[in-house]
């Protein structure tokens, strides 16, 4: 896995206590926030295999994907959550498809997709 994602990271969307009620949901011994934060991982790594994506943007992605699984099992996912999965999703098929771009340069025509940093292009 190249995703991290944290519990930490989620508080920004989540309280502890509603990450507190979602485990209480939960079967004995089973831990939902983890298991959601493991596939929120891996579809994000799924996506961008093969792809030099920053770490940290790989990060938001995942959060912005756990936070919307998460939100669902409380049965309280809000517009803002809702649009933030829908983006992450369609930014991760615009790197799976080689499209994303890393910097809008809208005045340098000649980068190609995934450009970042100094260099025109990773591959």
């Amino acid at each position: 896995m190249n995703c991290i994602l944290t519990e930490s990271a989620l508080l920004g969307a989540l309280t502890a206590s509603q990450l507190e009620d979602i485990r209480k949901q939960a079967p004995a011994g089973e831990d939902p926030v983890t298991e959601s934060i493991l596939t929120a991982c891996a579809k994000v790594d799924a996506y961008c295999q093969g792809r030099a994506v920053p770490g940290p943007l790989m990060s938001g992605w995942a959060r912005d994907i756990c936070v919307f699984y998460l939100a669902k099992i409380l049965h309280k996912t809000t517009d803002d959550q809702r649009t933030a999965y829908e983006n992450a999703l369609k930014e991760l098929q615009d790197v799976r498809g080689g499209t994303f771009r890393f910097l809008s340069d809208s005045t340098n025509s000649t980068r190609g997709p995934l450009a970042y940093g100094s260099k025109k292009k990773i591959r």
